[in-house]
């Protein structure tokens, strides 16, 4: 079983330029600016291992655009679900915004406090987009999207999928609302 696919999308216009949201968009970043949500983000040096190490080795940070390659996350779930996913990435310039896009490739593990399970997300992809706000300089707009779908842990999966679908959208949320603080720092 599993929660069917939940779909996000969002959208806020915040103060600040298209530069100053690159290293929150860049996936490399991620655990530095998000440590509470994804314990760990880095580049898969070379390509995908073919064994089911939840954390193969990682590459040293990236700086060039574009960028692109296999992404290992670990992303902390509500109740401590533990995520181990490896993802396909592309950060790059487009059109003087930013433009970054990512899709699934294995899930290696779901972690929670009883037992370690393979697998637990078979889809997850979307976008980030950053682009100067029409009409408002000074402003970007900044949009999302995402779609999952979770199959561990079960059986919570197919007991309480209104809980992930909520908990993911409540999650996006407050990510792009912590964008307008990031705007009023940088």
């Amino acid at each position: 079983m599993s929660t069917g696919v939940i779909k996000y999308e969002g959208s806020i216009t915040v103060e600040g330029q298209v530069g100053d949201f690159e290293r929150i968009i860049d996936p490399q970043s991620w655990s530095d600016n998000f440590p509470f949500i994804w314990p760990q983000s880095y580049l898969i040096n070379g390509s995908l291992p073919s064994d089911r190490d939840p954390a193969p080795p990682g590459l040293a940070r990236v700086a060039t655009m574009p960028r692109f390659g296999f992404l290992f996350e670990q992303v902390l779930f509500a109740g401590g679900i533990l995520y181990s996913n490896v993802i396909d990435t592309d950060l790059q310039v487009r059109d003087g915004g930013l433009l970054f896009r990512y899709s699934e490739v294995d899930c290696r593990t779901t972690d929670t406090l009883l037992n370690t399970v393979d697998g637990g997300i078979d889809i997850d992809n979307g976008f980030a987009l950053v682009v100067p706000a029409e009409g408002m300089p000074g402003f970007v707009t900044v949009t999302v999207t995402k779609e999952v779908r979770f199959t561990e842990p079960s059986p919570f999966v197919d007991n309480e999928p209104l809980f992930f679908e909520a908990v993911v959208k409540l999650s996006m949320d407050a990510l792009l609302q912590s964008l307008i603080f990031v705007g009023a720092l940088t």
